[in-house]
């Protein structure tokens, strides 16, 4: 498995899910469908665009892990730990 092939893959489903996702909520905004309705599905929108560089990183440790390639698995496992660390920061550090 190669690792820049899976990390295309996963990005693109993100992405293209994101813009599905969103494209939704605007047709459900046009059409003046529920509106609680139409800000959950642009919530989630932005939630999958977000955590889609978390999933990137997360599959190439699963990558390198199946293709014992240990630089590829602590660089990834090392990337993670920062973005995570730095999620948690900005979200329990930001003004109220």
């Amino acid at each position: 498995m190669k690792p820049d092939r899976v990390a295309y893959r996963v990005f693109m489903v993100g992405m293209v899910l994101s813009v599905l996702l969103l494209a939704a909520s605007l047709l459900s905004n046009l059409l003046q469908l529920e509106p609680g309705f139409t800000s959950t599905v642009a919530v989630v929108s932005v939630g999958a665009l977000i955590s889609t560089p978390y999933a990137v990183v997360a599959s190439m440790i699963i990558v390198s892990a199946l293709n014992r390639d240990r630089n590829l698995l602590i660089v990834s496992a090392t990337v993670l730990v920062v973005m995570i660390i730095s999620l948690i920061l900005g979200l329990t550090l930001r003004p109220s």
